[in-house]
């Protein structure tokens, strides 16, 4: 009997995501991703198999850049943006608070 007749028999193809890679599917996981949602959770409610989660977790775990993790990834740096211009606000107006936070900002050195 062949492996593909057998219902009970894994599947070894490697899982895809391409079925996700519209715009519709990016623009989704990106919302999801902005609201800080878990990748597994994403995953999760668009649908996603176990075995394509696992794809779409290693592909962000590794940096591997599909459309899928390059709208994740978008929409959680979006969300970064928008609380640090929050923390930089409240600091240049005198929050006690906010005040190390935008310090720290200031000593990150990403371009170096």
């Amino acid at each position: 009997m062949n492996t593909s007749e057998n219902p009970l028999t894994p599947s070894l193809t490697q899982p895809s995501l391409s079925r996700f890679e519209d715009a519709e599917s990016c623009s989704e996981i990106e919302r999801m991703a902005a609201a800080l949602m878990p990748a597994r959770e994403v995953a999760l409610l668009i649908g996603m198999t176990p075995e394509e989660t696992g794809l779409f977790i290693y592909n962000l775990k590794n940096d591997i850049n599909t459309p899928l993790s390059i709208a994740y990834k978008k929409g959680r740096l979006d969300t970064k943006l928008k609380l640090r211009k929050k923390v930089v606000d409240f600091a240049l107006k005198g929050s006690p608070a906010a005040q190390p936070l935008a310090d720290s900002y200031l000593q990150e050195n990403d371009y170096l």
